[in-house]
């Protein structure tokens, strides 16, 4: 009996005991959110220029001009501008109107204006195969040539259809005045922009100044891009975390799909003609503050190790490793602590691939891009 109980004692002793599985500390996230700046492409300093040699009165009379060109009246998309109907450009012009006001204009009423300019036209477009109206209409230096073609129906040497058609001819090609004109649909804004400085200079809608709307776009679709260095709270994370800073650099700009409006327009003195302001610029979604969007990247700390940890204790606890480790001091590798890279995430607001937005935040971007631009028109008070 003591015989077996020292055999038993013996055996024992030349066994290691188990040993403990090492703790290992779940990875440790470090994480830094900042608002992302999309900054605008149109600089105002630079895109808006006024004459310097021209003063605008306070209370100087003004009529916003729209070329009708510049709606799309089928509900497809415009060719070249997106501008949908007259009533969504209401909204814009409110903005216009309000910025012109605070400014020390007095705005007179379009449609008042539109009517003047309609009478305007229809009084311009008689009938030009009569002998009078086409004298009218043509310059002063073609109407000899008039005259000698009447004196010869006069004097009967070329009958009534002859002279029907030479009128039709000459009035084809000797034609210049632009209110007789019928318009084509490829016709240019010159033609318009002297209709409405006659009508501007006309009657009770009398006008001192002319703001031609020439382009307007709402619904530009473009890619945006934002650099995450120039964001002061990354910057100092990435100083403060060296380790992230090669994959940072792989990973620092960030591309948003958006919706762009711009606005082209220029002021024109009705009395002389001269254009004393001219002016452009374009905002997105982003940069004009109507979405905003932020991310949130990081490090994370964890042991890099801690499977071959696991593997380890789990061997050196089978019976054969605790026998043959019996007179010798065996411990866990240590903890391999490293690091790794969060990507940028978007943690509030959206970054889309494929544009998209609501008719509410598209008209906010229509308002602060024409608000923006029309501000720097300035009155000498």
């Amino acid at each position: 009996m003591l015989a077996s109980l020292a055999l038993l004692l013996t055996g024992c002793g030349s066994m290691a005991p188990v040993m403990p599985m090492p703790v290992i500390p779940p990875p440790q996230k470090n994480l830094v959110e900042a608002q992302l700046e999309f900054r605008a492409t149109s600089n105002l300093s630079e895109n808006a220029v006024q004459l310097g040699t021209h003063k605008i009165r306070p209370s100087s009379s003004i009529v916003i001009n729209v070329p009708d060109n510049l709606f799309n009246q089928g509900d497809g998309r415009a060719s070249a501008q997106e501008f949908q109907t007259k009533d969504f450009f209401n909204d814009a012009e409110q903005q216009i109107e309000r910025v012109l006001i605070t400014n020390g204009f007095r705005v007179l009423s379009r449609s008042k204006f539109e009517a003047k300019l309609r009478t305007l036209r229809d009084e311009a477009r008689c009938n030009l195969t009569n002998y009078s109206c086409l004298y009218s209409q043509v310059s002063e230096d073609m109407r000899p040539i008039l005259d000698d073609l009447t004196k010869k129906f006069e004097r009967q040497q070329i009958d009534g259809t002859v002279y029907a058609e030479e009128l039709k001819k000459f009035r084809d090609k000797f034609q210049t005045s632009s209110t007789g004109k019928k318009r084509a649909e490829g016709d240019k804004e010159l033609t318009d922009i002297s209709e409405v400085i006659r009508a501007a200079e006309a009657g009770d809608v009398h006008a001192n100044y002319i703001l031609q709307i020439n382009k307007f776009e709402t619904d530009q679709r473009m890619l945006i891009k934002a650099d995450l260095n120039h964001n002061a709270k990354i910057r100092d994370f990435v100083r403060n975390n060296p380790e992230i800073k090669s994959e940072f650099d792989r990973s620092h700009e960030v591309s948003c799909a958006a919706v762009g409006a711009s606005l082209n327009a220029k002021l024109v003195d009705v009395k002389t003609g001269e254009i004393v302001w001219i002016g452009n610029h374009q905002l997105n979604e982003f940069s004009s503050g109507v979405h905003k969007v932020s991310f949130e990247l990081g490090s994370e700390k964890y042991v890099a190790n801690a499977r071959q940890i696991e593997q380890f204790v789990n061997f050196q606890n089978t019976e054969a490793a605790r026998k043959a480790r019996a007179s010798l001091e065996v411990a866990p590798p240590p903890l391999d602590y490293r690091s790794k890279f969060i990507a940028p995430v978007i943690s509030s607001g959206r970054c889309e691939k494929s544009p998209s937005i609501s008719s509410e935040d598209r008209s906010n971007l229509v308002r602060q891009v024409t608000r923006e631009l029309i501000s720097t028109i300035k009155v000498d008070m």
